[in-house]
């Protein structure tokens, strides 16, 4: 009992402070000099290295220390996911990775707590009827409804948005299930996606649905701020 009690007024005396992680999406590393991909959007893979070192700067100066990339580290040769990945690791930023379907990784899901909020990275990779919309498969959105189940606020992150942008932002069908999920639980404050490379933002039954632009559209980086 006085073990506990200590935990309590520890906790209180002491609470978990909101942490600044930095959010990028959609790199695209590799050695083509530029590549039309979705909605003829332009991105430049052998920039990111400088695009890279850009945005570092811009993080360590506002004292990053997680990066969310959601997704598509890479545009086709897996080597270049460890020289994207090296470069964080270099400047001691962790990174939290989301599969995209260019990334060519193993099925993978996953949560870390950070701050006050646990981040809740999904693989919709290998469920959906195409690349563009992605899924859930039943195994993990079984595993989503038993790790939702948490004090903390939630932020999902995934590679493919919900949200169909060539439909008017309509929610995919293959993601009914999931969609009603996250909002039984009352927890789940945002989800981030990327690879539509086009910045939209959703607000929905207390849920905003962030999707971001491509990392290296153009010879300035895109990246964002998330209070966690």
């Amino acid at each position: 009992m006085n073990k506990i009690l200590f935990i309590i007024i520890f906790l209180l005396a002491f609470p978990v402070r909101a942490e600044t992680v930095g959010w990028i999406s959609d790199i695209h590393a590799g050695k083509e000099k530029d590549k039309v991909n979705m909605d003829s959007r332009i991105v430049y893979p052998n920039m990111y290295q400088s695009l890279l070192k850009k945005t570092i700067r811009i993080f360590r100066v506002k004292g990053i220390k997680n990066v969310i990339i959601t997704g598509d580290i890479i545009e086709s040769k897996k080597s270049y996911r460890r020289k994207v990945l090296n470069i964080f690791k270099k400047k001691r930023i962790k990174v939290i990775a989301v599969n995209g379907n260019h990334d060519g990784m193993k099925m993978n899901y996953f949560t870390k707590d950070v701050g006050n909020t646990r981040v809740v990275v999904l693989d919709t990779n290998y469920c959906g009827p195409e690349k563009s919309s992605g899924g859930i498969c039943p195994a993990q959105l079984r595993w989503l409804n038993y790790v939702l189940n948490t004090n903390k606020d939630v932020l999902i992150a995934s590679h493919q948005p919900i949200f169909d942008h060539r439909n008017g932002y309509g929610l995919f069908p293959i993601y009914n299930d999931f969609k009603r999920t996250i909002e039984f639980h009352q927890n789940v404050k945002m989800m981030i996606s990327g690879h539509q490379h086009k910045e939209h933002q959703i607000d929905e039954n207390g849920i905003t649905y962030r999707i971001a632009n491509a990392f290296s559209d153009g010879r300035h980086p895109n990246f964002y701020f998330l209070e966690l």
